[in-house]
């Protein structure tokens, strides 16, 4: 089981605000955050599951976030596209 991952961003603030709006849908919330990082975790624990860091990744990376039902699919596409970023139909 999978306790947290973290990817690295070179466009931090602008990564940090999509998943801010994006993963609001799936009751997912910024836990922490300053000016290198940031921490995303579910509404209901404390924990941090999900960090970004400025950097420059040298790999792609997948990453696939639980939803409860198709609402919170449509839900969360659309919080997505509203961020003007490029995303894979649900």
């Amino acid at each position: 089981m999978i306790d947290h991952f973290e990817i690295k961003v070179a466009a931090f603030e602008e990564c940090r605000a999509f998943y801010m709006n994006a993963l609001e849908p799936l009751g997912i919330e910024l836990k922490w955050s300053d000016e290198n990082a940031a921490g995303f975790g579910l509404s209901s624990e404390p924990n941090v599951r999900f960090l970004i860091e400025k950097g420059v990744s040298n790999s792609t990376c997948h990453i696939a976030f639980s939803a409860l039902d198709k609402r919170q699919v449509t839900t969360f596409h659309k919080a997505g596209l509203s961020s003007e970023v490029a995303l894979l139909t649900p």
